[in-house]
């Protein structure tokens, strides 16, 4: 009985911790609870290295590509039909035939609810707690979608005026930087971390 009585007044030991060097400023903490023979918790610190968050960063990206993608197709539709009056070299006015300006204006009607579709995909992942592949390789696929749509609308313009070298290069510069963006969101995608925990 006076063993028990010392025992009550003396709190055992802690457990040892493990005798590795402290967890660096990336890494978070999890803390693991040890219940011990006298009921009294016990905390052991465990340093557990930080996962990449890449269905964010995609998802992100696609955002940023979506808000992009969508203010150009709005831009362009309040500017259409184009005044041959108010054409300079950074912006050209381009007369299109009935037919074609026709479809100018489908295809960019479809890329302002395409974008914002990916916007929604996205800004649903981004808001929503854990990570989802799922959804962001849906706002990526949409973005290549909406990125297609453009570079056949800037296809129709190239045909419509086939000496003009800016409205080509402007077409390329515009498929290469929205497919980087969206290689780099997918490449992310990949590098997703193991983290159940957000």
């Amino acid at each position: 009985m006076a063993d028990a009585k010392k025992m009550l007044k003396k709190p055992p030991p802690l457990l040892p911790v493990s005798k590795q060097p402290p967890a660096a400023a990336s890494q978070e903490l999890v803390v693991v609870t040890v219940v011990g023979t006298t009921k009294q918790q016990k905390q052991v610190a465990k340093a557990k290295p930080a996962a990449f968050p890449g269905v964010k960063v995609a998802c992100a990206l696609a955002l940023v590509g979506a808000l992009a993608l969508t203010a150009g197709a709005g831009v362009a539709l309040l500017g259409s039909p184009c005044d041959l009056a108010k054409s300079s070299w950074w912006a050209p006015c381009i007369k299109l035939t009935e037919a074609a300006g026709a479809k100018v204006i489908a295809l960019e009607h479809h890329q302002l609810w395409m974008g914002g579709f990916q916007a929604g995909v996205a800004l649903l992942e981004l808001l929503i707690p854990g990570h989802r592949n799922g959804l962001g390789l849906v706002a990526i696929a949409l973005g290549v979608a909406n990125l297609y749509l453009g570079a056949v609308i800037g296809n129709i313009f190239a045909a419509a005026a086939p000496g003009n070298l800016s409205i080509q290069a402007t077409n390329i510069l515009y498929i290469v930087v929205f497919a980087a963006l969206y290689v780099v969101a997918f490449v992310a995608l990949l590098f997703q971390g193991d983290d159940d925990d957000e």
